[in-house]
């Protein structure tokens, strides 16, 4: 049987894709619409990490949050998708954080053979 990954952002946009499709959602929690990219997709991306510490600073909800472990761990799932989908369809919307992430796992997938679909998401 074929592994079907299905990929967003994190959010009501997982909720919603599960929702429809009934299967398991890679929900990608990062919104690479803003702070620095250089360091993205490193094993350790220390600039990013230290832009999400500074954004969220003095915010009593976000205190515990481990930025390096999260962005660790978002690379981690990321890299799972060029072992485990035998067909990824990433869902996304116009949205510049949608899109920043749809080209990102077109890059994390140039040099595999995997068939990558997309479904184009609408608010209206």
């Amino acid at each position: 049987m074929k592994k079907i990954r299905h990929v967003c952002q994190a959010g009501t946009a997982a909720e919603r894709v599960h929702a429809l499709t009934g299967g398991d959602v890679l929900a990608i929690a990062d919104d690479a619409s803003v702070g620095p990219l250089h360091d993205i997709d490193l094993p350790v991306p220390r600039l990013r990490a230290a832009f999400w510490e500074a954004v969220f600073n003095g915010d009593p909800d976000m205190a515990g949050m481990d930025w390096h472990r999260e962005l660790g761990q978002i690379r981690y799932q990321l890299s799972i998708l060029l072992r485990e989908g035998d067909e990824i369809v990433i869902w996304a919307g116009h949205h510049p954080t949608e899109q920043l992430l749809r080209r990102r796992i077109h890059g994390w997938l140039q040099d595999i053979s995997t068939p990558v679909y997309e479904v184009q998401c609408s608010t209206g």
